[in-house]
């Protein structure tokens, strides 16, 4: 019953959902690259360079961007900062905790 239950499911989702990735690699080398012109992401990139290329999340969440329209509209690169640095933030403190044990 579980086995129907769940082939169910998987027909209710849109055949392109399973199809189409989030994001992918290139897209986020394309975000990060155009980030990387703006002058307050090039001192977050210079200082977290290693958490920017090695952590998945913080990727993910570069690649999910639309960069153009981001740049474009102050307001919403502002909560983008403010995001990016928080989560910035707290994954340098997890780092530091754990180097201590």
């Amino acid at each position: 019953m579980d086995d129907n239950f769940l082939a169910f499911l998987a027909n209710l989702l849109p055949s392109t959902w399973s199809r189409k990735p989030l994001t992918t690699e290139e897209k986020i080398n394309e975000n990060i690259k155009k980030l990387r012109n703006v002058p307050w992401f090039q001192s977050l990139f210079a200082s977290h360079m290693d958490i920017f290329i090695m952590n998945d999340y913080v990727r993910f969440s570069i690649g999910l961007q639309n960069v153009e329209n981001l740049l474009k509209n102050e307001r919403k690169q502002k909560i983008f900062k403010e995001d990016l640095v928080h989560t910035l933030q707290k994954i340098r403190m997890s780092q530091q905790r754990k180097k201590k044990l």
